[in-house]
């Protein structure tokens, strides 16, 4: 039995499968994933979830999607130690004409 758990809103209608050569796989699918948390923000996110008659786990994933939506446009890499101490070494004419 292949059970599909959603976000409200996700999912129209019943949960959607794909059958694969006879196996059923779930779009959307959902996987555990346990991590530490501070107590402070644990207390905050139940007091939330309660006010606004949400599901903690909905109010963390929005969380989620809003912290990667941030940084999603920060992709470029920061500067590695390497590439710090190359320019660091480049002789000073070069570095004049890198600017």
């Amino acid at each position: 039995m292949l059970m599909v758990l959603s976000r409200s809103g996700l999912l129209a209608g019943p949960p959607q499968t794909i059958n694969f050569k006879k196996r059923k796989f779930a779009i959307n699918a959902r996987k555990t994933y346990s991590t530490t948390l501070n107590v402070d923000l644990i207390t905050e996110i139940r007091s939330l979830s309660q006010r606004k008659t949400k599901n903690q786990n909905d109010l963390i994933e929005e969380a989620i999607q809003d912290v990667l939506k941030k940084y999603k446009d920060q992709d470029r890499p920061e500067p590695s130690f390497t590439g710090l101490f190359l320019l660091q070494t480049l002789p000073k004419n070069t570095k004049q004409d890198m600017h």
